[in-house]
């Protein structure tokens, strides 16, 4: 066969060869050296191509013909050796099987490209095309650089040197006229690029991927197979990458195999259960005798592949030098919340098209490497501690042509060190860490939008050996930040740049892997909000129940009841299943059109109460939900219509009780009451309008964004249940019996906002299952980033991004201004209240106001209608707003506020806040906050007690600095405080110094106070003379969490005090209080109270209050810009 295979290919080379000579239409222009001039081996390209006129075109036909042709014969060769091996080393044969297997790719790949170039290639294969002969290039270095690493052995080296070397010449002249011939002309001709292989895919099938088959692995036998190998060698042989998805869920374990997933296994879906709890592990090094190549724990060349929540280990250690932990060599190949671990080469990004979404990657040098076009999206890199007289790498880029269409690009990843490396205070123990360093001629390596922390060398980058490559690379960094970030002692190598946006964008998804395809869980653009990335599988693929533990095979196969967690919500294709996870009475399956309906209305409505009693089931006051929905509901039984009537059902009672505290605010003649009465009335009207946009989102309900919705369903319930209890607060200290009367009046809304958030709770909890040990620490503590976001950001649901996008790519105090506010009249408003007359209602673009430099004497509200207002300040302590408002002089603690912030979407920058009133006044708040998804960077907020009055809502303060006495950071809201400053002031004689009490009423609100990777400290003498407090429960589910932070000797060995009410002390046992991986001396827990409410957090459990868990998805604060971990931060 390979003879009659030689000579057709030598008859069909003479043929081509004899038409071209004889036909003078084909020829486009002379032939001449300059042809040959533009490769990188003209001497060879002159004397390789045959001395007729041809046009580019042709030239390249006839050789890749040469190439294939010089590509069999090497396969051959080889096999020969493979063949006869008993004189060769062991570590030669492995070289040998990887020449093979590799020569074999490039002979398909060059097929191909022959069979693609007969006909007309248009614009989307061009790119393929171009992607394979990169491919081809690589494949061969890789063959070469094999037998650099083993055993010499001089026949087998000595026989291939020079049809290896002449192999790399063909492929590097083919592909440089590949390029001068096809890509330059795609290039001009087009701007939105596809693949060809996949058109069909991603126009009909992005948010509805097919699975065309399932199975299970669990090494207990529970499943189809126990090994993975075993699933992998039963799955169809080239099937294609368009007949749907063969999916191997692989149940939680270690597995001590090495899995090899071929080119004939296409479109394969690798699902786990979690990071750290499915693991493939391995210890294959080059030490030991592998090639680099060979010794990948997983190596995948199966074009199509997914891999989702899976470890991947190489336990070799650093000794044994190169060992790899996968190696990827698959074309439009994904890795989603995955954890590469190893030292020296971890991760081998061999070639073709790769893309990376929130993974993790450990090593030491060179960690990640290889020559594939590789884009690296929310990721997280932990360099390791490596060996003594070692430095870090993250990267060796491999490219070797210029003409290569390869590279990698890290975007808006994370470079923290592993524990194992120390910290900034350990200085990193000694070890310098590179971002690069070229591993061949033309490397290229950009980060762009990064975190990079203090462990990056100021250089940046290093040498592969004296100047090589130098001139020749391209190592590109663009607005990236971090301590590491710092440019200004970056290398100065010819070929090191800084980027523009402009450049940036040609390294991006769309633009450097050509749009290959995945689920929506990757950005196409520069700056973009991250999309779903929500695999629809059909329900009789993937049922939802998780009974798998008590079936027997055949039972689990024909039931079809094996997926958890993680499937859950890949299974999920229409509301109707989400209604069905918690029970819902669709299982009743009536028919809601009358006119079609055989049966009598009678059973309609008896179906429609049995669902309105599974809809009621989660909830606190069943009978209540029950009778208030029966009474409304008729015959309906579809769950969404039910959830809109419990919340119309809510509204109704508040304002009926709105009513009433009108003709109640009149009556009074208490000025304090009659205070409590109007802010009641502001207070319930916020209370229906957060119920009515939950309607509004009800009605938008889309399964891409199921989590998102969810969750902003539950903040704002939460805040509607916040809202009128706070009412109630107003009359703690009435001298008369209003508050009593209050609490009557709103007992029945109150129970029914409490049921309509139970409700939405039971099924985003059910939702949530999938993200349940998806993400935990990496083994040994390391710290881990991007955390358990599996679904698309609020920004993209509420089409917000586009102004944030571009609000914080700049110095604050370069930001173009809409108003501008100078005290000393030099401005055209001369206080902040006259600039915000200027917002538009419903504002859709950040509007921002400069507030120049100067002590401001007023009271400012951000209503609720003024959304995405910018404050932006000349620096906290030369911007202030001050007042003195306090509960002393007759003002509720809601109404001391000297700012109050009611419009989502509110940032400030560089701002002070103060309220002067002092601690003799009390109750005195600086600033009160019920803005969904607020930001304050780099502001000072000050006060004694109730400084900060953090009420509702989701909101992130970042580099902020709050001083207070007394419960001096209060309220309900979802808030995270990072890298901030709690200063504690000295007190009224008695006076408890107390820092947070938090609020939250209700076990289901997703409220709490997480403070991390921040400071708390006494003022002056305050620390010598007092002893504060880390918090005291406002209400029976308070919810305090503090995490990497540092503690001065202020803080009471106690550390918490009970709630003191009527009928004693209260909250110790329901509220949940926690430390976790804190420092200084006032974090000793040994002395702290025993109360069941104080939870112990451990690596796993603390990454819940991550930022990106505890907000459930942090987009909103990523497009800022600000800087921001989304997850745990180191210990201070």
């Amino acid at each position: 066969m390979a003879t009659k295979m030689k000579t057709w290919t030598t008859l069909y080379t003479l043929v081509f060869l004899f038409i071209i000579f004889l036909s003078s239409s084909h020829v486009a222009f002379s032939f001449s050296d300059t042809t040959c001039n533009t490769t990188p081996y003209p001497a060879f390209c002159k004397t390789t191509l045959p001395p007729q006129y041809l046009s580019t075109h042709d030239q390249f036909r006839f050789l890749l013909h040469q190439s294939l042709s010089t590509t069999k014969t090497i396969a051959a060769l080889v096999s020969s050796y493979l063949t006869n091996h008993y004189a060769i080393p062991s570590s030669t044969l492995h070289a040998l099987e990887d020449c093979f297997n590799l020569s074999q790719l490039n002979i398909d790949f060059l097929s191909t490209v022959l069979q693609a170039i007969q006909n007309n290639v248009n614009g989307f294969q061009v790119y393929d095309l171009h992607t394979l002969l990169s491919a081809i290039l690589t494949n061969q270095q890789t063959c070469f650089n094999g037998f650099n690493e083993v055993t010499s052995c001089p026949v087998v080296t000595g026989a291939l040197s020079s049809p290896l070397s002449d192999a790399i010449k063909l492929y590097t002249i083919s592909l440089a006229l590949f390029t001068r011939g096809w890509v330059s002309d795609a290039t001009e001709g087009s701007t939105t690029v596809e693949t060809i292989t996949n058109r069909k895919l991603l126009q009909t099938s992005v948010d509805n991927v097919e699975v065309r088959q399932k199975v299970v692995v669990n090494p207990d036998g529970s499943g189809d197979f126990t090994t993975i190998n075993d699933a992998v060698a039963a799955a169809p042989e080239n099937s294609g990458t368009n007949n749907g998805y063969h999916v191997i869920y692989v149940v939680a374990g270690i597995y001590n195999e090495y899995v090899f997933i071929p080119k004939s296994k296409q479109n394969l879906m690798l699902v786990g259960d979690g990071i750290n709890r499915t693991v493939l592990t391995g210890d294959r090094s080059v030490v030991d005798g592998w090639t680099t190549f060979q010794s990948a724990t997983f190596a995948v060349v199966g074009k199509g592949f997914v891999a989702m929540n899976i470890t991947f280990r190489n336990t070799a250690g650093s000794s044994k030098h190169q060992a790899v932990a996968v190696r990827n060599g698959a074309d439009m190949s994904t890795f989603y919340y995955c954890s590469f671990e190893g030292y020296q080469d971890t991760l081998y990004v061999h070639s073709l098209r790769q893309f990376y979404k929130r993974c993790d990657i450990y090593g030491t040098v060179d960690f990640i490497f290889g020559n594939a076009a590789t884009v690296f999206q929310d990721c997280n890199m932990y360099p390791r501690l490596p060996m003594l007289n070692q430095f870090n790498a993250i990267t060796a880029q491999g490219r070797t042509d210029p003409n290569q269409n390869t590279g990698i690009s890290i975007q808006n990843c994370c470079i923290i060190g592993a524990s194992e490396l120390g910290d900034a205070t350990s200085n990193y123990n000694g070890i310098q860490t590179y971002l690069g360093r070229p591993w061949k001629e033309y490397s290229r390596t950009v980060y762009i939008e990064s975190f990079m922390d203090g462990l990056i060398d100021p250089k940046g980058w290093t040498e592969w050996s004296g100047d090589f490559a130098l001139s020749t690379l391209y190592y590109a960094e663009f607005a990236n930040w971090g301590p590491g970030s710092n440019t200004s002692n970056r290398v100065t190598w010819e070929g090191y740049h800084l980027m523009d946006q402009k450049d940036a964008l040609d390294f991006t998804v769309q633009k450097f892997i050509q749009e290959m395809h995945t689920p929506k869980g990757f950005d196409g653009r520069l700056p973009q909000p991250e999309q779903a990335l929500s695999l629809h599988f059909s329900a009789r693929l993937f049922p939802l129940h998780n009974t798998r533990r008590n079936q027997n095979i055949e039972e689990k196969k024909s039931s079809d009841k094996v997926y958890k967690r993680n499937i859950a919500l890949i299974c999920i294709t229409t509301i109707f299943l989400v209604a069905l996870i918690i029970g819902i009475a669709f299982s009743v399956n009536v028919e809601t059109d009358s006119s079609h309906s055989e049966r009598p209305q009678k059973d309609r409505v008896v179906s429609s109460v049995k669902a309105v009693r599974i809809l009621c089931k989660p909830t606190m006051y069943q009978k209540e939900c029950e009778k208030s929905l029966i009474k409304d509901a008729g015959n309906i039984t579809d769950s969404r219509e039910l959830i809109k009537i419990a919340f119309n059902v809510t509204m109704k009672r508040i304002g009926k009780g709105l009513k009433k505290i009108d003709t109640m605010r009149k009556n009074e003649s208490d000025p304090r009451t009659k205070m409590a009465f109007g802010t009641c009335t502001q207070l319930l009207n916020l209370s229906t309008g957060e119920f009515n946009r939950a309607i509004e989102k009800m009605g938008k309900f889309d399964l891409n964004n199921l989590n998102n919705i969810l969750t902003s369903l539950k903040v704002w319930l939460s805040g509607a249940i916040t809202y009128q209890e706070t009412c109630l607060d107003g009359f703690n200290n009435a001298t008369t019996h209003s508050g009593s009367k209050m609490r009557s009046l709103l007992t029945t809304s109150m129970h029914l906002s409490s049921n309509a958030l139970a409700i939405i709770s039971a099924l985003a909890s059910t939702v949530e299952i999938t993200e349940a040990g998806s993400r935990n620490l990496s083994e040994g503590g390391e710290h881990v980033f991007g955390h358990g976001e599996v679904v698309p950001s609020w920004v993209v649901d509420d089409d917000d991004d586009d102004g944030f996008r571009r609000l914080l790519l700049q110095n604050p105090h370069k930001l173009k201004a809409n108003a501008v506010v100078a005290k000393d009249g030099s401005e055209k408003f001369t206080t902040i209240g006259q600039a915000l007359k200027m917002v538009p209602k419903k504002n859709k673009r950040p509007f921002v106001i400069h507030i120049r430099g100067g002590v401001y004497h007023e009271y400012v509200e951000v209503p609720k209608f003024m959304t995405r207002v910018v404050f932006v300040g000349d620096g906290p302590n030369r911007t202030r707003i001050t007042g003195k408002r306090n509960f002393v002089d007759g003002t509720v603690t809601y109404r001391t506020a000297t700012v109050a912030i009611h419009g989502d979407y509110f940032v400030a920058i560089n701002i002070g806040f103060e309220n002067s009133a002092g601690p003799q006044k009390h109750q005195a708040v600086a600033i009160r906050v019920q803005a969904d998804r607020s930001i304050f960077y780099k502001c000072w907020i000050d006060g004694y007690e109730n400084t900060l009055y953090a009420l509702a809502m989701r909101q992130f303060y970042r580099e902020c600095r709050i001083s207070g006495t007394v419960d001096f950071v209060f309220g309900d809201a979802v808030a995270v405080f990072q890298k901030c400053i709690f200063v504690v002031k000295k007190p009224l004689k008695n006076q408890e110094l107390i820092v947070t009490s938090q609020g939250r009423k209700e076990k289901q609100q997703p409220t709490g106070i997480v403070i991390q990777g921040s400071i708390i400290v006494g003022n002056g003498r305050v620390k010598f003379d007092n002893k504060a407090y880390l918090a005291r429960p406002q209400k029976s589910y308070s919810r305090t969490i503090f995490m990497n932070t540092y503690m001065e000797d202020i803080i009471e060995p106690e550390g918490y005090l009970a709630r003191q009410g009527r009928h004693g002390p209260s909250g110790m046992n329901t509220c949940f209080y926690s430390e976790y991986n804190n420092s200084g001396p006032g974090s000793d827990k040994s002395k702290r109270v025993k109360w069941r409410g104080i939870k112990t957090l451990n690596a796993k459990s603390a990454t819940e209050y991550s930022p990106l868990n505890f907000f459930h998805g942090d987009q909103w604060v990523r497009v800022t810009k600000i800087p921001y971990y989304p997850n745990i931060l180191p210990k201070l």
